[in-house]
């Protein structure tokens, strides 16, 4: 978990915002733009996973998922589901979506098991930002890359390509602290002897 506040200093630090009483940016644009960079890094490299199930026993039955960002895998009494629509009655059985809400079409009983990734926005300052702490400065650079499009001055679009990069290296850091914690090539070490 990270700290809101701290990445709203380190975002105002690297803009020059030292003049508390004249911000470039207000504090709920800066909170859009990390909710908007954090959602982004949730989905491309799939953290924050949520398990659910739930038995469908009327057609209006169906398994709440708040804040769904996108779906790992879906299972109807055990047997997966390959297909995802939002729309009602189709022919081959499927994971029917609706504002976070999910079933199956065609409706048939049953227990629903569903996979997903999901955020919770953030909305004041206080609470933290659901990443793990090596997805700070990604999330930083993403957020200060997002934040310069809106024109404030004509330097800019400089700026704005040399956070693009930092935040393109951020995310690669991220990758390779990821792989290294989930990867299975480096359970075993080589010794050599001597």
């Amino acid at each position: 978990m990270l700290d809101t506040h701290e990445v709203i200093c380190a975002i105002r630090s690297r803009l020059k915002d030292e003049d508390y009483t004249a911000l470039r940016f207000s504090e709920i644009e800066i909170l859009d733009t990390l909710n908007t960079i954090a959602a982004n890094l949730v989905l491309e490299f799939k953290l924050n996973r949520v398990q659910r199930h739930k038995v469908l026993q009327e057609r209006t039955d169906f398994l709440f998922c708040p804040h769904l960002l996108g779906i790992s895998s879906a299972r109807f009494n055990a047997v997966p589901l390959e297909h995802a629509t939002d729309l009602e009655d189709t022919t081959i059985l499927s994971l029917l979506i609706k504002d976070g809400r999910l079933s199956v079409t065609p409706f048939a009983p049953g227990l629903l098991a569903v996979s997903y990734y999901a955020y919770e926005p953030i909305n004041t300052p206080e609470e933290s930002i659901a990443l793990p702490e090596m997805a700070r400065l990604a999330l930083i650079y993403g957020a200060l890359s997002l934040l310069l499009e809106v024109p404030t001055d004509e330097a800019n679009i400089n700026k704005i390509g040399m956070f693009s990069n930092l935040y393109r290296q951020a995310k690669f850091l991220f990758t390779q602290y990821l792989n290294s914690l989930y990867g299975r090539d480096h359970l075993t070490s080589r010794v050599v002897r001597v």
